[in-house]
């Protein structure tokens, strides 16, 4: 079939890195995909399973857990809220967050695959509702654990082809643990295509399937070329060595610090320029220490991360870009510098040393990966700085890794899969659960051309329209230190109109970290504690532990005190949760003032808030189907 005879295809993007309001540039490679694909021609929508922590899943409160749980993506499923969020995400490609199960404490593990078996509660239910709605010809996942096993049964379900695109540095880690192995083979089985987006990363995915290498295929990672135009070598500054991404340690930063103070004992004038996202505040202190230590501290800037046009202007100054990192699966990073004509000296790392490659022409590969082979890499590459061609090598990142090639590449990937599933014999159900979907969707079931009205849904007509005149929910969050700390992430504005319920800060707990923009959120305290600690000392209390004859005595001697105690402490949950709920009460009419008689919408945090609130819900207040990225989507979208 060639490219002018393709239909275009409806797909559904299942990924967990999805650029988000708190960092636009996480998953920025599977936004490029989606607009790659969107601009060829096909339709395109993304769910973003988001954790939805829950405590309690093996113990008694287990059941009553996952009942709210299912409350949750009962709500999800009916309104599907998908948003188009303007500064963040592939542009006109529409965003569904996805609250799904993240187990705190005890059993279930985060092992991948039990982790795979919770996402199947939320992901197959809100696929067949889509389904409904938007009828999809093919599921298009972003790593294959753990949410291979959720994307495979919704797939099975349907009887649709599914595509895994694998990026996971984690990969390696998996070669010898049987139940990821076991979990992961079904993405190889007939109906399902994996592709890599590297050579090194195929080998490493076939190992842990247990398959041969030839069935995993590659497909690199969308490079938007168009963004990183070429810089000639005299326009650059012949002393800056530039470093884009993650300072984490497990990426070789401190590698890369060594190796810059190796390069400075014979050129003094080399400066580091660090730009990206800090690690944790442990290792940016201790890599500034190093910095320090290694005679340093004036000539490495530590900066922080930009968008892409902030990276490719850096890139068109430096004179070398330097990579540290012992593993990547491929290293978009390296394609860009390239295509702006930079040269790159990196170590042995796997993605890296295909696209920059062994023979010279775009950069050097070190010996080996410690901080002096690196540093030679670097000297080889600033002694020949004139050799490079800035325009050949933006021409060759356009031809390896520009969205036609790659979309071209993903399209004959679906095709394959397409293929497979047609041979898939009986078992699947796909088409009496896609009849299924279409009688769940907003057009009645047995309507006439309920499928066709289904079908001419185009997938911008999955975001609802903003109402501006709309209250926001109140976000009920009452792990107080896990609340605070999302909240500071949310855009001013927005924080600003937010009302937020919590418990109140206690002593020997967490401190509280209200910084940044969660100081803007109108935080209301639940202190049911509180209240049932007054009424216990009001009636005379607090009980303490005793011997069986010394609790006896007290009970003779004050027999009245001792019965309201111990009427106190039985009814001690039904009065924390009288207080919470009234404390939720009052903050609803208080957040904005709405429209009288509209039921306000609640919005929770984790699975737990949602026992809080259970019995308030279809009868004062609406449970909001969202997770908190997810309403700021909302918000970005108006």
């Amino acid at each position: 079939m060639t490219r002018a005879a393709r239909r275009p295809r409806r797909i559904l993007i299942v990924a967990r890195l999805y650029p988000a309001h708190d960092h636009p540039g996480r998953g920025s490679f599977v936004a490029d995909q989606a607009a790659a694909l969107r601009a060829a021609g096909h339709e395109v929508a993304v769910i973003c399973p988001q954790p939805a922590p829950a405590s309690g899943l093996d113990g008694a409160d287990g059941p009553s857990r996952l009942a709210d749980f299912e409350r949750w993506v009962g709500a999800v499923a009916r309104g599907l809220p998908f948003a188009a969020p303007q500064g963040w995400g592939a542009p006109g490609v529409p965003v569904l967050r996805l609250p799904t199960l993240l187990p705190i404490g005890g059993e279930p593990t985060r092992h991948p695959a039990d982790l795979g078996e919770l996402a199947t509660r939320s992901l197959v239910p809100v696929g067949l509702a889509l389904a409904g709605r938007w009828p999809f010809d093919v599921i298009h996942l972003h790593n294959g654990l753990p949410d291979g096993i959720a994307a495979r049964a919704l797939a099975d379900r349907l009887g649709l082809p599914l595509v895994v695109t694998e990026h996971d540095s984690t990969r390696r880690e998996w070669m010898d643990d049987p139940r990821a192995r076991a979990a992961y083979a079904p993405l190889l089985e007939p109906g399902s295509r994996v592709v890599a987006v590297s050579g090194s990363l195929a080998a490493v995915v076939a190992g842990v399937a247990g398959a041969p290498v030839e069935r995993v295929g590659v497909v690199p990672n969308v490079v938007p070329v168009e963004g990183f135009a070429a810089a000639a070598a005299a326009d650059r500054d012949p002393d800056e060595l530039l470093w884009v991404g993650a300072r984490k340690l497990s990426k070789g930063a401190e590698t890369l610090l060594r190796a810059a103070a190796v390069c400075r004992s014979t050129r003094p004038s080399l400066r580091l320029r660090m730009v990206g996202r800090p690690g944790t505040d442990d290792e940016e202190a201790r890599l500034l220490a190093l910095a320090a230590e290694l005679g340093l501290a004036d000539a490495a800037s530590f900066e922080p991360a930009t968008d892409r046009a902030g990276v490719a202007a850096a890139m068109a100054r430096a004179a070398v870009l330097v990579h540290a990192s012992p593993w990547e699966t491929f290293g978009i990073v390296a394609a860009e510098a390239v295509a702006t004509g930079l040269p790159v000296a990196a170590t042995p790392s796997g993605g890296v040393e295909e696209i920059v490659g062994r023979d010279g022409a775009f950069g050097v590969i070190a010996a080996d990966q410690s901080p002096d082979a690196l540093a030679a890499a670097i000297g080889q590459v600033l002694e020949r700085r004139g050799s490079f061609d800035p325009e050949g090598m933006h021409a060759a990142m356009a031809l390896r890794f520009g969205a036609g090639r790659v979309v071209a590449q993903l399209e004959a990937a679906y095709d394959a899969a397409s293929a497979d599933r047609a041979g898939v014999k009986g078992g699947s159900g796909g088409e009496r659960d896609r009849a299924a979907a279409g009688n769940a969707s907003t057009v009645a079931a047995g309507q006439p051309g309920a499928r066709d009205a289904a079908r001419s849904t185009a997938a911008m007509d999955l975001v609802a329209p903003a109402v501006p005149s709309t209250a926001p929910p109140v976000v009920i969050g009452l792990r107080r230190p896990a609340t605070l700390e999302r909240l500071r992430s949310l855009p001013e504005a927005l924080a600003a109109e937010l009302t937020a319920v919590t418990l109140p800060a206690r002593a020997g707990v967490a401190p509280d970290v209200a910084t940044g923009t969660a100081t803007a959120v109108r935080l209301v305290e639940a202190d049911g504690e509180g209240v049932y600690d007054e009424r216990i000392r009001a009636a005379g209390g607090p009980l303490r532990p005793a011997r069986a004859l010394r609790r006896l005595a007290r009970a003779v001697r004050h027999p009245f005190r001792a019965r309201r105690l111990r009427g106190l402490l039985r009814q001690r949950a039904a009065i924390i949760r009288a207080e919470q709920h009234r404390v939720i009460l009052g903050a609803l009419p208080g957040a904005v003032s709405v429209e009288p008689g509209t039921r306000r919408e609640v919005l929770v945090l984790d699975v737990d808030d949602l026992a809080i609130v259970r019995d308030l819900l279809d009868r004062d207040v609406r449970l909001a189907p969202l997770t908190l990225g997810g309403f700021v989507d909302r918000w970005g979208s108006a």
